[in-house]
Order: structure tokens, then sequence, then C-alpha cells
């Protein structure tokens, strides 16, 4: 009961503290003290890229609260590297910023299938947290305010006489994306390499290299690739010192997953 009721003050406090943070700052304006205050308090944790993503995880599922086994599902599909320590270190991290907050009931995953009698600490994007999230995405022009004088640019297809370099690689993509991701959809979302290549009339390696770019270069992977482990004959003609081919599993991501239905709808 003391632990409970301690947790509770010390969510109250965290977002009592930073609401004064944000008031303060638009009464006062701009000065070296509230910056101190934002950036050693609600911003704190985005200073780690790990945090950043779990925090982005939170404000996605918006009302929707997660559990730590729904966190790691999400996180298969950017493939980063973690322990379960490193997992629970980002969720304190957020909770002491008043970004997010641990409910007092345990429940089981909210996202993914769980027929389990086990239950999990319930985390839930707060209020605060939401209001950073929304201020963050104004600041960097993705939520533009009604209220001013905004010329939002329509996508402009090129005509054939207007196009350049930097748009046929934007097509090329487009056109890669699309196949493989309505490829992997009628394949049952996950399929090895070489069928993929054979389904999508691409060139096996050149396939690997470009799914291996669209990982490093998006921010939410539309792609999983894992490794599939050497057969008999693959480590007789290593041993032999004979060059073999990797062979990788494609899967599509749960952002892969949204996106390739939108396709086949349309």
């Amino acid at each position: 009961m003391f632990q409970t009721t301690k947790l509770i003050f010390r969510k109250f406090l965290n977002i009592k503290c930073m609401g004064n943070i944000v008031k303060t700052t638009e009464k006062r304006g701009l000065t070296t003290q509230n910056l101190d205050e934002l950036f050693d308090g609600p911003l704190k944790p985005m200073n780690s890229g790990n945090a950043r993503l779990v925090y982005k995880m939170f404000f996605d599922a918006k009302d929707k609260g997660l559990t730590t086994p729904d966190l790691q599902h999400l996180l298969q599909d950017h493939q980063r590297k973690y322990s379960k320590k490193d997992l629970h270190n980002w969720l304190n991290d957020l909770m002491d910023a008043g970004l997010i907050t641990k409910e007092c009931q345990r429940g089981k995953p909210t996202i993914i299938e769980y027929n389990g009698r086990y239950t999990y600490d319930i985390w839930r994007l707060t209020p605060q947290g939401y209001r950073i999230g929304r201020r963050i995405e104004k600041f960097l022009g993705k939520c533009p305010n009604l209220n001013e004088r905004k010329t939002i640019e329509k996508p402009h297809i090129p005509v054939l006489q207007e196009l350049k370099s930097k748009d046929l690689e934007k097509i090329e993509a487009l056109y890669i994306n699309s196949t493989v991701l309505s490829t992997l959809q009628r394949l049952g979302g996950s399929t090895e390499m070489k069928a993929l290549a054979e389904n999508t009339n691409l060139n096996p390696e050149y396939l690997h290299t470009f799914l291996e770019a669209q990982l490093n270069s998006l921010p939410s992977p539309l792609y999983r690739l894992e490794e599939k482990p050497m057969g008999l004959v693959a480590k007789m003609m290593r041993r032999l010192g004979l060059k073999t081919k990797k062979n990788y599993r494609v899967s599509l991501s749960s952002e892969g997953k949204k996106i390739s239905r939108g396709l086949l709808r349309s």
C-alpha cells in the first residue's frame, strides 16, 4: 500500500512540476533558466535515441497502455539490440520525466496475442507526454496551426522534361517498395530472399542491398531481415574454402503490414 501511494505521489509531482515549467515559460518568455528546467526535466530522456524510440511508441499508441512484451514486439521491427534491464531503464527515465506513467494494476499485453496467466506492468502516455509530442510536431511543421496563414504545398509529380536524377531515384524506390510490400503480403507476410527475388523479378543481390538500405534509412522500417542458419552442404563448402551465399528471410514489419494492406485495397 505504501509503495502504491509513493508511486502515485511521485507521478503527481513530476506532472505538476512540468506543468509549472511550461506555464512559467509562456509567462516570462525564453530564459536560460527555463531552458535548463526543460532540458533537465521533460526533455532529458530525449538525449537517448532508444528512449526517444520508446517514447514515440507510446505517442503513437495514444491512450492505449503498453506492457514490456508489447514494447519488445515493436522494438523487433527496428532491430535494436537491448536487454530487459535497458528497457526498464528507458521506461523509468520517461516516467521520471513525466512523459509516461505506470498504472497501479497489472494486466496482459494489449497489442500482441497472449494466452498466458502472467500479468505485466502497464505503462501509458501522460497528458503532459502527449502535449510535448504535439508541440514537437508543430515545431517541426508537421501539424500546422489553422490560425496561421501557411501555404501547404501539394505533392507534385514531375513531367518528363522536369525529371532529375533525384526524382528517378525516388520513383525507383517507390516502385521497388510497392512491389516488395504487395508481394510479401500476397505470400503471407514472410518468405526467403530467393523466393522474393523470383516473385518480383529483381536481382537477389540488388534486392538485398536495397532492403538493408531501407532498414538503415527509414525511421519506421517496413521489413525485417533474418539470416537463416547454413545447411550441411553450405557448411561443408565453407570448410573447403568455397564461397557460399548467405540466405535471408524477409518479413513485413508492423508498419509494412499496415502499408501493404492499403496497397491491396487501392
